[in-house]
């Protein structure tokens, strides 16, 4: 019962293909920025910054290596 109820779960936590998901985009600074930068110029916000940071593994959010590509989440 167990495992046919796992199933059922995991048929039901796909999505459906109507279901617009964000893309993964690459992005490659130019030069060394900050998250907050890199933020602005992708998003035009820099609310996303820890997002970036967090998703980018930086070691400090102040400091993306330039000439590194970037995978960010474009938009649904």
């Amino acid at each position: 019962d167990a495992l046919c109820d796992l199933r059922t779960q995991v048929v039901q936590s796909i999505p459906s293909p109507a279901m617009r998901l964000p893309r993964v985009v690459t992005v490659t600074p130019p030069a060394t920025l900050p998250s907050l930068v890199v933020s602005y110029r992708f998003y035009g916000t820099a609310a996303r910054a820890v997002e970036i940071a967090t998703r980018t593994r930086a070691s400090h959010p102040g400091f993306l290596a330039g000439r590194e590509p970037l995978e960010l989440l474009g938009d649904a």
